[in-house]
């Protein structure tokens, strides 16, 4: 059952103390923000075994919380509604008897980027475009959870295989698709070294030379794929690398496979070979569904930024009168269309990560503007959010393009205090 209301304390929005340097605001929020990172590290490492036990499907509603210092937490979520600091996702023992233990770990681990990212953005409400640039760099620069729990789980269970097989399957489509003009000029056939395209259960891919340290007891993928450009066309090249991405998959999965039953290992390959392979996909011109690009999340966010602005101004009235306090938790949400809607929250855990929860319990305590300020600030928040739990597949440089984008944009908490932008 969703919480139900109970008294709202202290609804003003709340930030880290304020610094007459600058550059100690940013220090502040960041260093914040890695205490936690480590302690989500460490639920989903050392610790996985505890944190799988404490998320019992049998329980209420659960969350893991990470805090500064490096530990964690599963416990349910704040009792205020609307709470002062956002809420990492909902529900999240619920999903982990239904899923193998990496998709679990995997759908945690991404809903918990996007609340690290969320949270440290609401501490920095009150930044200047150029500090909130210099935080997300820093952010950036640190591998996100989802990468380092889904490239460092070594799988046994088919279920673990198959995941393992399609996030590497995605990272090599990226590269031969979305990213092939990259691909093509990183195989340079003047480069003297002998280079070798890898991908990673995360859906990420990297052109280098053979790896050193790659682990000596699995399979290795073909090597010098740069000297074969130089004697092919880009399309029968791009064809080769494809067949020979094909097979090193395949040669991986049955390695991580080794242990499992005759029947197993017919299921793994009756999961594998339902997959089109790359050379199919490479020789078909069927094949439209790319993964989402940073133009198309950026559509994504300006529609449903558009759905808030029209909710905030020109909508107002009706966005009071709809959030009436004697009504259960309710929800501002906003879509791609351009439209709006308060609503009860949705079913949990949900696909995307949820906006604030109970903002009518709050309407009636507050001054109007304070109010319409408070639920901008979570809207902000959600936004940024939603955009990065739908890029979480980007590269770096994607990552760092899309928030440029978004922070090109004047904040729905600017606008709604007629803050002008800095």
């Amino acid at each position: 059952m969703y919480r139900r209301r109970v008294t709202f304390h202290n609804p003003e929005v709340t930030s880290p103390p304020r610094s007459p340097n600058n550059d100690s605001i940013v220090d502040a929020i960041f260093t914040n923000l890695e205490g936690r990172r480590l302690g989500f590290i460490r639920a989903f490492s050392t610790d996985v075994e505890t944190l799988h036990a404490a998320s019992d499907p049998e329980d209420v509603n659960l969350c893991l919380f990470a805090y500064p210092n490096g530990t964690w937490e599963v416990k349910e979520p704040s009792s205020s509604v609307p709470s002062n600091l956002p809420q990492p996702v909902l529900g999240i023992n619920f999903s982990r008897d239904g899923l193998s233990r990496l998709q679990w770990l995997t759908q945690v681990s991404i809903h918990s980027d996007s609340w690290l990212l969320s949270l440290a953005y609401y501490h920095g409400y009150s930044l200047t475009r150029d500090q909130r640039n210099t935080l997300f760099d820093r952010i950036n620069d640190l591998p996100t959870l989802h990468e380092s729990v889904v490239n460092e789980y070594i799988p046994s269970t088919v279920e673990d295989i198959f995941t393992n097989f399609t996030g590497r399957r995605d990272g090599f489509f990226r590269a031969l698709f979305t990213d092939v003009d990259t691909l093509y000029g990183s195989c340079d056939p003047v480069k003297e070294e002998k280079l070798c395209l890898y991908a990673y259960p995360s859906g990420t891919w990297k052109v280098s030379p053979e790896l050193m340290d790659y682990p000596s007891d699995l399979p290795e993928p073909v090597s010098r794929i740069n000297f074969a450009r130089a004697r092919m066309t880009r399309r029968e090249w791009r064809q080769l690398v494809a067949r020979h991405s094909d097979s090193w998959l395949l040669s991986l999965a049955f390695f991580y496979g080794s242990k499992l039953s005759r029947d197993e290992r017919n299921e793994l390959f009756d999961l594998i070979n339902d997959q089109p392979t790359l050379y199919e996909e490479v020789t078909s011109t069927r094949y439209n569904n790319y993964p989402r690009t940073v133009e198309e999340i950026f559509t994504d966010f300006a529609g449903r930024l558009s759905g808030f602005l029209r909710a905030f101004f020109i909508d107002v009235d009706a966005l009071y009168a709809s959030c009436d306090p004697a009504l259960e938790n309710l929800c501002l949400y906003a879509y791609p269309n351009e439209t709006w809607n308060v609503s009860p929250p949705l079913d949990i855990p949900t696909d995307l990560p949820e906006p604030v929860l109970g903002i009518n319990f709050v309407r009636d305590e507050m001054l109007r503007h304070a109010w319409l300020q408070f639920v901008a600030l979570h809207c902000d928040l959600w936004l940024l959010s939603v955009a990065f739990f739908f890029g979480w597949s980007l590269s770096h440089d994607d990552r760092n393009r899309l928030f440029d984008l978004i922070n090109d944009r004047p904040t729905l908490y600017d606008q709604v205090t007629n803050r002008p932008p800095t």
